[in-house]
């Protein structure tokens, strides 16, 4: 009998991260999973190459793919009705899969994801908020800068209002819609280039706001991708959202 939820990872050289993001998915509410990662580092993970937990399919492949063409590998492998893509440096919530689940199916949607969520910068050791779909007044950049920016729209900038439809990592879909319109072979942009197409073809999408610490987007030095918070939280807010065990996610 297939899992309710099939869990997508691609990862690359991040043995420490892909290590916590066990612990991460074995607290889930939702044990009902199997879980995919794809890693094609230099050498396999030592602590997943042995592992026993039937639930749990790590591969090791040693040539470099795109990450756009690891998740079709994933998805293409996954045997759930719906897919969700955990990435491995990211902080999701014990709830956060129920919730996600439970979103997709009162929504209707064949994709939903987080449109506004909390956001770190390892680089700054900074903890902000963005609401992507609000995109006036002031935003600071999140980014490999090391000194905080901001910056004030006064109207709707072209290159940010599509952003509520990218940034994949709380992506939860139905298989059906990844194979309606899977993710497009380029370096950069795919998950915004998978939703696109979806929408394209007629899948239903759906997004929403996380106000209680569903996850907790990180962004590292080795990040490509930079976010734009409207909001700077205190640094107590991280451990009173998401405890006291971020541990080597919170890493540069």
């Amino acid at each position: 009998m297939a899992p309710v939820v099939s869990i997508v990872t691609p990862t690359f050289n991040r043995h420490d991260l892909l290590q916590a993001q066990h612990r991460i998915v074995l607290a889930q509410t939702v044990q009902d999973f199997e879980w995919l990662i794809l890693d094609d580092s230099p050498e396999p993970s030592p602590h997943f190459a042995d592992l026993a937990d039937p639930r749990i399919r790590y591969t090791h492949k040693k040539d470099r793919m795109l990450v756009s063409a690891k998740r079709n590998w994933l998805c293409e492998r996954s045997t759930a009705p719906v897919i969700a893509q955990f990435d491995d440096d990211d902080y999701y919530a014990p709830q956060y899969l129920a919730t996600m689940l439970a979103r997709l199916a009162s929504s209707g949607a064949d994709i939903t994801k987080l449109s506004a969520w909390f956001v770190y910068s390892a680089q700054l050791k900074r903890l902000g908020y963005w609401d992507t779909a609000d995109t006036l007044g002031l935003h600071f950049t999140f980014g490999p800068e090391k000194a905080l920016q901001g910056f004030v729209n006064a109207a709707p900038p072209d290159n940010m209002k599509n952003n509520y439809l990218g940034y994949g990592f709380s992506y939860v879909f139905r298989k059906s819609a990844w194979q309606t319109a899977p993710f497009p072979p380029v370096e950069y942009a795919s998950d915004y280039g998978f939703v696109a197409g979806a929408i394209a073809k007629g899948c239903k999408f759906d997004h929403f706001a996380d106000r209680e610490g569903l996850c907790l987007h990180v962004l590292r030095t080795d990040n490509m991708s930079r976010s734009f918070p409207q909001h700077l939280l205190p640094d107590f807010m991280l451990e009173k959202l998401f405890g006291p065990d971020l541990g080597a996610l919170l890493e540069r």
